[in-house]
């Protein structure tokens, strides 16, 4: 026999047993949990819109860090790039749902008018006296806006407002207008007797405008509660249709929402809403009372929309809880949130055009 034409004998297979089964698998198991990754963003969406402002743990998720639902994405990603590269487009679409879904991101163009805006508003929560007053006025005086909505104030501050422009300063609230100041009335909560939104009727030159300055009550205490009070205690987060405290804040926030909601609603004529809600968007509460007016950053904002900040460095997280709403009468242009005045809260400002002003 021609020993040119013998085979050659195959190299001993030095591999662990199963090492050829174990292969293919990684790409299998990438896939499924690619697809369980996405399926449970989606779930969170729903559930958050569904029971955020109602239950315990969706109430967290709301006004919560939502960004760390993105940290999964980091091991598929490299994951995907090693094992299955196809993988990397519905990582991407997922990403796409967190930043959209999850964390409320807005992309909108603004819809600037071919003249100047009539109206130009500016609110902010002012955290007492934690702010900087000479920061505020420099905001003021940048931005030049038509009204101002303060809330949580510090009775006696001294602010300081630009000359000749009427201010109203009672309870925690001040509105400051270049405008006089014609009419004011109130609406208070149930509980605690602090006044929750007050009325103001600007003479402006196209007429007499609605301003309402708002706050509304925080949800911290029952939140705080069911975090440090244990799990599994009453109101505590594996305990659904308890009692507890976050139970009677959140019933206490939807009383109060309903009725100054209602309250507001019963005065006719163009409307602008602005203040601190405590209530992100995506809120039961805050869909249910007060999404009959338009909320100006959902519309033509950009970005985030992030009015407070909580925690410090690489631990903090933003929420959406400021907000402009404005009635049909008015046309919303542009959205954004200004720099930081040293209030816990970032001022917000927002501009319109007057569509039709109601005789």
């Amino acid at each position: 026999m021609n020993e040119a034409n013998t085979p050659l004998p195959a190299p001993p297979d030095n591999s662990p047993p199963g090492a050829a089964d174990r292969a293919p698998r990684a790409p299998r198991l990438l896939t499924r949990s690619v697809t369980a990754y996405a399926a449970a963003i989606l779930l969170l969406w729903a559930w958050m819109l569904w029971d955020g402002d109602r239950g315990a743990l969706a109430t967290l998720l709301l006004f919560g860090p939502r960004w760390l639902c993105g940290l999964p994405l980091v091991p598929l990603v490299v994951a995907a790039v090693v094992y299955r590269r196809a993988l990397l487009v519905p990582l991407a679409l997922t990403f796409v749902a967190i930043l959209w879904l999850i964390t409320g991101f807005q992309l909108h163009v603004s819809a600037f008018g071919a003249s100047p805006p009539f109206l130009r508003v500016l609110t902010c929560n002012v955290d007492e006296r934690r702010f900087s007053i000479q920061a505020l006025a420099e905001l003021i005086e940048t931005e030049q806006p038509d009204v101002v909505a303060i809330q949580e104030v510090r009775q006696e501050t001294p602010f300081v407002w630009p000359a000749g422009w009427h201010v109203l300063e009672q309870d925690q609230f001040i509105l400051a207008c270049r405008w006089p100041i014609a009419d004011r009335g109130r609406g208070r909560r149930l509980e605690p007797p602090d006044i929750g939104v007050i009325r103001y009727v600007a003479q402006s030159p196209a007429g007499p405008l609605q301003f309402f300055n708002l706050h509304l009550s925080t949800p911290r205490p029952g939140l705080e509660a069911v975090l440090h009070g244990g799990l599994f205690r009453p109101g505590g987060l594996f305990r659904p249709g308890s009692t507890g405290p976050l139970d009677d804040v959140l019933k206490l926030r939807e009383v109060e929402s309903e009725a100054l909601s209602n309250w507001i609603a019963q005065f006719p004529g163009p409307k602008i809403i602005m203040g601190d809600f405590n209530t992100p968007t995506e809120s039961t509460i805050f869909r249910r009372y007060w999404s009959r007016w338009s909320d100006a950053f959902s519309i033509v904002g950009w970005g985030f929309g992030f009015t407070k900040i909580t925690g410090e460095g690489a631990l903090s997280y933003g929420t959406r809880i400021d907000h402009v709403l404005s009635s049909p009468e008015w046309r919303c242009l542009r959205c954004w949130v200004g720099p930081s005045i040293g209030s816990d809260h970032l001022p917000l400002l927002a501009e319109f055009e007057l569509r039709e002003v109601s005789p």
